[in-house]
């Protein structure tokens, strides 16, 4: 299995590969990434407690619930009807960092849900979308969660940018930007600063097998043959390519 710092790897080389592209992966399905992308992102399963929030978009009704991770750290479960559960790990929010976990999902619908946790100073996030558009967020507190738990469906705009505001209407901090980037990204801290929508990608859990052409693949298998891989409830099933795998799709398979 891969560890933290591949998955690191992989994960910047797909976004230089997406740039050239506009994000073709965005409409690949709902937990559809490519090769260790996808597969190395169960490398640190989480394990579900109770749901802080639930609602529909086009793709489907989901849940959000808290998790913990085996380190102790807190994460947060979003997961689609029929689908296993795409997560994302961090330290709660404090003072100094308003924002803590923030997570976006990435839909068929061309929506995306983004959720995560702030400090409990934050009265309000607001997602920035093209030119004056606003979104808001108004955080909450959920038991056993660190800060205040917010999220929000908005259309899918490309590049992310979030501002939290405090009671007073003050700007306390600002994560991502619409911004076309200067020069390529180094770190998954410096996706998240360009606004990169992977540098917000939730991991997905690892599923129980994973098949191509009919017989069963280890991870490495699949990532180093450069698959591209969709999870259903139980299985992940690889192609050789995305048009393939939304070929399948269509069919039900």
């Amino acid at each position: 299995m891969s560890t933290l710092p591949d998955l690191e790897r992989e994960l910047l080389l797909a976004a230089r590969r997406a740039a050239a592209s506009r994000w073709p992966w965005r409409r690949a399905g709902a937990l559809a990434l490519t090769g260790a992308a996808l597969l190395a992102a169960g490398a640190g399963a989480a394990t579900q407690f109770g749901n802080i929030d639930e609602g529909a978009t086009a793709s489907g009704r989901y849940q959000i619930a808290r998790a913990a991770d085996e380190s102790g750290g807190i994460c947060l479960n979003l997961r689609f009807e029929g689908h296993r559960p795409a997560y994302g790990c961090s330290d709660g929010p404090d003072a100094q960092h308003p924002f803590g976990l923030v997570v976006v999902s990435s839909e068929q619908s061309n929506e995306r849900i983004i959720y995560g946790l702030a400090a409990a100073q934050v009265a309000r996030v607001d997602v920035l979308g093209d030119g004056d558009e606003r979104t808001p967020a108004i955080p909450r507190q959920a038991e056993d969660l660190p800060g205040r738990f917010f999220s929000v469906t908005v259309p899918d705009r490309g590049r992310i940018e979030l501002v939290a505001y405090d009671a007073a209407d003050r700007e306390l901090a600002r994560l991502g930007s619409r911004a076309e980037p200067t020069g390529p990204a180094h770190s998954l801290a410096e996706l998240r600063a360009q606004g990169n929508p992977i540098g917000f990608a939730a991991g997905v859990a690892t599923a129980d097998a994973v098949e191509y052409r009919g017989r069963s693949l280890t991870p490495d298998e699949a990532t180093r043959r450069e698959l591209t891989c969709a999870h259903n409830q139980d299985v992940v099933r690889c192609y050789d390519t995305k048009q393939q795998m939304e070929a399948a799709e269509s069919q039900g398979r």
